[in-house]
């Protein structure tokens, strides 16, 4: 349920499935994923699609660059994505992003996320960089 202060309440859902070519430490996944937005409004200020859906498959590489292996070892990884996206309405979209994971030890972790997708009606780019403190 997505849910926006002018009321415009909708929902949102979304699924994947993958397989992976290539395993750890080298990964490579094919996956087919989907999204699916309903808002009850749609508005000019913000996408606000009535029964939109895109789906298609992505690409996703990722380099464990670890010198230890096994399962709770810290990690230290990067990786990049290439989707393609259609839509219920035949639009194409392109994207790419990008990770970094680093373990600095095992209370500190560093992380960066970036991802764009570019079409009709929308563009989207995102972006997280975190830092994460275990006890």
């Amino acid at each position: 349920m997505v849910h926006v202060e002018d009321s415009n309440d909708g929902i949102r859902a979304n699924g994947s499935i993958a397989y992976e070519l290539l395993q750890y430490p080298r990964i490579l996944k094919l996956t087919y994923g989907a999204d699916y937005w309903d808002f009850h409004r749609q508005n000019r200020i913000y996408f606000s699609p009535e029964e939109y859906l895109q789906h298609g498959p992505m690409l996703h590489w990722r380099h464990y660059l670890n010198r230890e292996h096994y399962a709770g070892a810290e990690e230290l990884y990067y990786g990049i994505k290439l989707p393609l996206r259609v839509d219920n309405d035949g639009e194409t979209f392109w994207g790419g992003g990008a990770e970094f994971l680093w373990d600095i030890n095992r209370r500190w972790t560093l992380a960066a996320d970036f991802n764009g997708i570019s079409g009709n009606p929308y563009e989207g780019y995102f972006g997280r960089l975190w830092v994460r403190y275990r006890f």
